[in-house]
């Protein structure tokens, strides 16, 4: 089970270097697998994070449904968590967000607003070959952005809402001396987004997210992943338990 994890976890670590999203949802509670089973008893459980990532969506302009072209840039945000039950997470996010659309001058960047929650919704336990040592984490996640930038000699507005459904294996690595990270989460799982503003609207709104986060100790942890709309997105990021 170690050697299989192990493999599928360096595996998801390249793949996501070489064609990975900017739709992470922050979870609340450090990722040991008997913590699952054994909430904390303290319902104030704080996480912070920094994540950046690229964007490349097909947008329709205006109120025309044939006129298309890509709207592509970066975003970089910040946000602070709270963990209000042991299974929910309320987060805000605040960063900023550049955007340039296929044949217009190029976006310079705008702050970019927004909050979140996900939902602990189920953890099973693998009791081979150790009880408790691994697990599958199903996590439902919603967020809303509200994202700004100026192109040419106007100014894009629009909100973006998104969730994903995400199933997550699990694999404590703690007290194996091959291994350096604490745990190993690999996760996948269905995506849907959609934007509007002024002048856009979102052309495909379902797609797919996936990654894998490395928690170096009980409470850092490593998010690299990836999400596919139109095309391959990549997003890294930090995340702090405290």
């Amino acid at each position: 089970m170690k050697k299989i994890y192990a493999l599928l976890a360096v595996g998801s670590v390249i793949v996501s270097f070489v064609a990975v999203p900017a739709g992470a949802i922050p979870v609340g509670r450090n990722n040991e697998a008997i913590n699952y089973l054994f909430k904390d008893p303290v319902l104030t459980r704080v996480t912070a994070g920094l994540y950046t990532g690229q964007t490349e969506r097909e947008v329709t302009l205006g109120d025309s449904p044939s006129i298309t072209r890509t709207l592509s840039g970066n975003r970089t945000t910040g946000y602070l968590g709270l963990s209000v039950l042991s299974w929910l997470n309320v987060y805000g996010l605040v960063g900023q967000n550049t955007a340039e659309i296929e044949f217009m001058s190029e976006g310079d960047a705008e702050m970019a607003l927004g909050f979140g929650v996900s939902v602990n919704l189920l953890n099973h336990f693998i009791r081979e070959p150790i009880p408790m040592e691994d697990a599958f984490r199903l996590n439902l996640g919603a967020q809303y952005l509200s994202l700004e930038s100026d192109i040419g000699y106007d100014t894009l507005a629009w909100d973006e809402i998104s969730a994903s459904l995400t199933l997550s294996i699990v694999n404590h690595l703690d007290g194996n001396k091959n291994y350096r990270p604490e745990s190993i989460a690999l996760y996948i799982g269905p995506a849907f987004s959609t934007f509007r503003g002024d002048a856009i609207s979102a052309e495909t709104e379902g797609g797919v997210i996936g990654g894998v986060e490395i928690f170096i100790t009980d409470s850092v942890s490593l998010d690299l992943g990836f999400e596919y709309f139109d095309t391959a997105n990549l997003r890294a990021g930090v995340n702090v338990h405290f």
